[in-house]
């Protein structure tokens, strides 16, 4: 919606309840079409809504007879043609090319308002977003770290198949804030991987949290059992990279006393070069 579409829109919107004070009648504002139209026809300023509501006065009172057979689809055609520009198609081809959630979502508005008028799709909308949000929250993409090569710096393996793996060493990075809708699957997928690499040669388990800006206590209580299963399979669990906030909460836990040092200082290389034998 442009910045002149607002303006009439919400000076529509104080105009009727001014009236309806004055006068003591009930309202019945306007539809976002009206805008539409006065935009097509070239309004620049507020002065639109004096001029409409005078023409509309002396087509109320001199010219009904004029319009009482008017065919409704006209006043369709009239409404369609204004509201067409409202829509903005390159944006929604451009949210199919970029995000598909986001286009689902911005689909559902349309066809919510089309179906079931506009404060409904609205609301449908909003309850589809939530629900896309749920959905990418509680499946974050847990990241396996290997070295690349001929540095010291470590990614993603899934998106980096050259990346060489560390030796004796399950690195993770958990791509999204820990929650209590995400905890337990991301637990399932270190297990999983600690099983499938086979925990007899897996010596240490290193939980990157530099890309998790919030943790909550359900996502404490998953670090619990983490190092719990680690110790049980005779490894040891280092974390990096976590946020202020998130160390102070692993401290208040005392979460920091089970792992060591969690200070913003701890790296995998430092990990690594306290650990001798991890060096490749």
């Amino acid at each position: 919606m442009s910045v002149l579409t607002k303006l009439i829109s919400d000076s529509i919107l104080v105009g009727f309840k001014a009236g309806a004070g004055i006068t003591i009648a009930m309202t019945q504002l306007p539809a976002l079409s009206q805008s539409a139209v006065a935009e097509k026809a070239g309004s620049r300023t507020p002065l639109t809504l004096i001029l409409a509501s005078v023409a509309l006065g002396l087509c109320l009172l001199f010219l009904t007879g004029l319009f009482a057979n008017l065919p409704k689809a006209v006043l369709a055609a009239v409404v369609l043609t204004a509201v067409a520009g409202l829509i903005d198609i390159p944006a929604l081809i451009r949210l199919w090319r970029v995000s598909r959630p986001d286009f689902a979502a911005a689909a559902v508005a349309l066809a919510g308002v089309l179906l079931f008028g506009i404060l409904q799709g609205i609301l449908l909308a909003a309850l589809v977003s939530v629900l896309i949000m749920l959905v990418r929250t509680s499946r974050p993409h847990v990241a396996f770290l290997g070295r690349v090569p001929g540095t010291t710096r470590y990614s993603d393996m899934a998106r980096h198949p050259e990346n060489e793996p560390i030796p004796g060493v399950i690195a993770f990075r958990p791509e999204g804030s820990l929650l209590y809708v995400n905890a337990e699957a991301v637990l399932d997928a270190v297990i999983a991987r600690f099983g499938a690499a086979g925990p007899a040669t897996q010596r240490l388990v290193v939980c990157d949290l530099s890309a998790a800006p919030y943790l909550d206590l359900a996502a404490t209580a998953m670090l619990r059992k983490l190092h719990a299963e680690v110790e049980r399979r005779g490894a040891r669990l280092a974390v990096i990279g976590a946020h202020g906030a998130v160390r102070d909460l692993l401290r208040r836990e005392g979460f920091a006393d089970l792992v060591g040092d969690i200070g913003r200082a701890s790296t995998l290389e430092a990990v690594l070069d306290n650990t001798p034998a991890m060096r490749p």
